[in-house]
């Protein structure tokens, strides 16, 4: 039974593994990304999936002005 979805799964994390790959270039390219990324990564037990979704889902910081208002 454990093999019948090995090679969906290497597949997978393969597939992921080169998105990870070009979101960090995407990153690196963008300064701005780069700073913001730096900044949300140095919090203790953001790691960069977590520190990339917020930027996002918080359209990179702007309109938030305060920490309280940052914990939806």
């Amino acid at each position: 039974m454990e093999g019948y979805c090995a090679k969906s799964l290497q597949s997978l994390a393969s597939d992921i593994a080169g998105l990870d790959k070009q979101i960090a270039g995407l990153v690196a390219w963008d300064a701005h990304l780069e700073a913001l990324y730096k900044v949300v990564k140095s919090v203790r037990g953001i790691g960069k999936r977590t520190a990339l979704e917020l930027i996002v889902v918080s359209n990179e910081f702007k309109g938030i002005k305060t920490a309280k208002s940052c914990a939806w």
